[in-house]
């Protein structure tokens, strides 16, 4: 055994950041669960709570989510009555998206939730670490844009 491979393995930011990002999704799933959400759809209902009647293709850019995968979490949330499609003022194509009135119910719920599981994985560490880490983390990401 190649101890040296292993620790480079082991201590991959790569790789950490799976297994973190796969126990957190697996976390949030089961959380989630009880609102009927998944992790597939909770990050367009987040983005309505914050700010409706953006189109399809804002929603995906905005998520990062490929436009047919947009589609089928709006059919999915428009199938549980959360969101409704309306017709873009200027756009024959286009549709704007807005959360029901059972969608809008979700935002008593949904930001305590998400808050909840971040407080959950980030409880080893104090107030000081978790600012440094999330700042670590943002400037890493605007260092390395999506295509």
């Amino acid at each position: 055994m190649d101890k040296k491979v292993r620790k480079i393995r082991e201590n991959s930011f790569g790789l950490l950041l799976k297994k973190i990002s796969l126990r957190i999704e697996k976390e949030l799933e089961r959380r989630l669960a009880k609102s009927g959400l998944s992790v597939k759809t909770f990050g367009i209902v987040m983005l309505l709570l914050e700010e409706e009647g953006l189109t399809q293709k804002e929603l995906g850019t905005r998520t990062e989510v490929p436009g047919y995968s947009t589609t089928r979490v709006l059919d999915s949330l428009e199938k549980q009555g959360l969101i409704q499609r309306r017709p873009h003022p200027t756009s024959r194509r286009a549709n704007l998206i807005y959360l029901t009135e059972k969608g809008q119910e979700l935002r008593g719920q949904l930001p305590m939730m998400i808050q909840g599981v971040n407080d959950d994985f980030l409880a080893a560490c104090n107030q000081d670490e978790r600012k440094m880490l999330q700042g670590a983390l943002a400037k890493i990401l605007e260092q390395n844009p999506l295509d």
